[in-house]
């Protein structure tokens, strides 16, 4: 029993040291958010522009073409519209502005 204990203390201490820090964690944040954005998404400023800010289901490219497919778009969006509601709140908690990300979230919320 004794063994068994030291091991788990041993094993629950040396899992903290693979620990990501803050500053990992927002980098890829910033980087994955980055990605959605200039990737996965027909981003344009607009959200009276049809089919601009809507997250794509999959994309792929295809005899050099591009191939965008978006199915049940306003399930996606609804998860874009949470990401960005955690993201201003996540900025205003940390003193960081909040204005673009506020303005992403209005053009979201008037796409549909």
């Amino acid at each position: 029993m004794k063994k068994m204990t030291f091991f788990l203390l041993l094993v629950l201490n040396v899992a903290g040291l693979w620990a990501q820090t803050a500053l990992e964690n927002e980098q890829k944040y910033t980087h994955f958010r980055e990605q959605l954005r200039n990737d996965f998404m027909y981003y344009t400023n607009d959200a009276r522009i049809k089919g601009s800010h809507l997250p794509m289901e999959w994309r792929k490219t295809q005899n050099n073409k591009e191939i965008c497919y978006w199915a049940d778009a306003i399930w996606w969006q609804g998860h874009y519209v949470a990401v960005l509601a955690t993201e201003y709140r996540l900025r205003q908690l940390h003193g960081q502005s909040t204005d673009s990300t506020l303005a992403e979230l209005k053009e979201a919320l008037e796409t549909y």
